[in-house]
């Protein structure tokens, strides 16, 4: 699953961006939004944020549902 969480991120990384997404933060936020980015490693910050919510959120959310599936069919 990580294997093709990873291709899909690579694969869309591709693909043309036709789409602008904006939202707000405060000074703080955009502060701490930058050098999280920084730290990790990221050229841009669009390019953290889109990891962030096209990758990592989605295996997050396998990982939380495979645990929880081990957990109540463990009876």
């Amino acid at each position: 699953e990580i294997k093709t969480l990873r291709y899909y991120y690579i694969f869309t990384r591709k693909m043309p961006k036709n789409k602008l997404i904006k939202f707000y933060v405060s000074s703080e936020q955009a502060e701490v939004i930058r050098k999280t980015a920084s730290q990790e490693g990221y050229k841009t910050i669009s390019e953290f944020l889109q990891d962030l919510a096209l990758v990592k959120n989605n295996l997050f959310r396998e990982r939380f549902f495979e645990m929880y599936n081990k957990i109540m069919n463990d009876d």
